[in-house]
């Protein structure tokens, strides 16, 4: 199974607290391919209430060496499957659609809390 970790997962997983038990015995079966959106650390850097968590840079990068997690750049795909998402007026943050097009392009499970999530039609959703 693969999966693309949302930003609030990911700083769940780093702080060792508020994941789901199910989500925490998927993440650690064996076998499984974990990524990591460039969006990740974009949102970390730009956005104040996660900026208030405490998680440094270099701490984003060594959680993502120990998740053993690959990093997903932002491709020419991702773009265009961006662009082709449809509009929902209630879910407009820039980053969680980026993640959500990059799942979509790449088939990956989309691994986060957000009900936002389920608006959008063959996205694959852990929580």
């Amino acid at each position: 199974m693969r999966f693309l970790l949302d930003t609030q997962t990911v700083v769940l997983w780093l702080k060792d607290a508020g994941l789901s038990p199910k989500v925490r015995r998927t993440l650690r079966r064996p076998g499984i391919e974990l990524w990591v959106s460039i969006v990740t650390p974009w949102e970390i850097v730009l956005k104040p209430q996660l900026r208030r968590t405490g998680l440094t840079l270099d701490r984003l990068w060594f959680g993502v060496e120990q998740l053993e997690a690959e990093l997903l750049p932002i491709r020419k795909e991702h773009i265009v499957g961006l662009a082709e998402l449809p509009s929902h007026a209630d879910h407009r943050d820039p980053f969680d659609r980026m993640l959500v097009a990059q799942a979509l392009s790449e088939n990956l499970t989309l691994v986060g809390a957000d009900t936002r999530f389920q608006l959008y039609h063959g996205l694959k959703v852990l929580w």
